[in-house]
């Protein structure tokens, strides 16, 4: 068993996807497999896939038919050996080399069911007209050395710093609590994770409180994010 399945799914990032893998394989714990999802792409990520998988073993691919995030988060799931998971964007990468050694030190230590984390949010250097406000999302206690909290508790924190941001990417995850409640992500949705994490978060005992930027959010103009309409938010 790997100590970590990092699950990325692929759609139209050739620009963006060579940097994110290599984020994951210069970590200095090299007890992880990386699984991409090539969800149809067009354009060149799924050869770029192919190639890093005849480089490295510990790099899975599945090409697939065009079915959004949620059913490629799922692919990954479904076939993932590592004892915790990581989701990451493709146009996305990890801030720093030791990060999944540190999430694995922390797990291990706290036997928590999820490790709660924060991004550090940048523009992409083509997107010229952005109106994003980038902050990072922090959750603070008033006694700085707890980190470890109930689901209660980091419910009411995140009401009274109004401060939830839903992405699963910031999130880390023991397989093993993930497995037993069944929980996947819902398929043919829009923004899908604002229906996994409140669910994933109500179940679970104890939290990490992780606050250190180790992700890497790149806000850029063709993403989903940027795209979709308001009517369908």
């Amino acid at each position: 068993m790997y100590d970590f399945s990092v699950i990325i799914p692929v759609f139209n990032t050739e620009k963006y996807l060579r940097e994110c893998i290599d984020s994951i394989l210069n970590q200095d714990n090299k007890n992880l497999e990386i699984i991409l999802i090539d969800d149809g792409s067009t354009d060149e990520s799924g050869e770029i896939c192919d190639l890093y998988h005849k480089k490295e073993s510990r790099i899975k691919v599945i090409h697939k038919i065009n079915g959004g995030p949620s059913k490629s988060r799922n692919c990954g799931l479904d076939i993932a050996n590592g004892k915790y998971i990581m989701f990451v964007d493709s146009d996305d990468y990890l801030a720093n080399n030791n990060v999944i050694s540190k999430f694995f030190s922390i797990f291990e230590e706290h036997d928590c069911d999820i490790i709660y984390g924060v991004y550090k949010g940048f523009i992409d250097k083509n997107y010229k007209s952005c109106t994003y406000e980038i902050y990072p999302k922090v959750l603070r206690v008033k006694n700085e050395d707890i980190k470890t909290l109930s689901t209660e508790e980091v419910i009411q924190l995140l009401f009274d710093n109004e401060n939830y941001y839903v992405s699963p990417t910031i999130k880390i995850y023991k397989k093993e609590y993930l497995d037993i409640n069944n929980f996947r992500f819902k398929e043919n949705v829009y923004l899908e994770d604002e229906e996994w994490t409140p669910r994933i978060l109500l179940n679970c005992k104890k939290i990490y409180l992780y606050n250190d930027k180790f992700y890497m959010r790149r806000i850029r103009e063709d993403s989903i994010m940027t795209i979709i309409k308001d009517e369908k938010r």
